[in-house]
C-alpha cells in the first residue's frame, strides 16, 4: 500500500496541474503569436533537440572510448581492499 503514495500523490499534482492549465487557456482565448515569437518557438525546439541529440551522442561516445570504465569500478572505493601499487599506477593511466 506505501508503495502506491507517492505515485498517486503525483499523479493528482499533475491531474491539478492540467486542469488549472486547460482553464488558463480557455480563458485567454484568441491569443496571438507574432512571426518573430513563431520563429524564436521554433529555434528554441531545434535548439533543445540539437542540445540533447548532443549530450546523448557525448554520452556514447564516452561510453564506447572507455572513459567511464574507472568509474564502474566499485573496488576503487572499497576501504577493505589493499590495493597495490601496479593497481594505482594503471588506474592513473587510464
Amino acid at each position: 500500500m506505501r508503495s502506491y503514495i507517492l505515485p498517486g500523490c503525483l499523479f493528482v499534482i499533475f491531474a491539478l496541474t492540467a486542469l488549472l492549465m486547460a482553464r488558463r487557456w480557455i480563458e485567454l482565448g484568441d491569443a496571438e503569436i507574432s512571426p518573430i515569437g513563431w520563429v524564436l518557438m521554433a529555434g528554441g525546439g531545434v535548439f533543445a533537440i540539437v542540445m540533447g541529440g548532443g549530450l546523448m551522442a557525448l554520452a556514447f561516445y564516452s561510453d564506447r572510448r572507455g572513459h567511464d570504465d574507472a568509474h564502474h569500478d566499485q573496488s576503487v572505493f572499497d576501504p577493505r581492499k589493499e590495493r597495490s601499487d601496479e593497481e594505482v599506477d594503471q588506474d592513473e593511466q587510464r
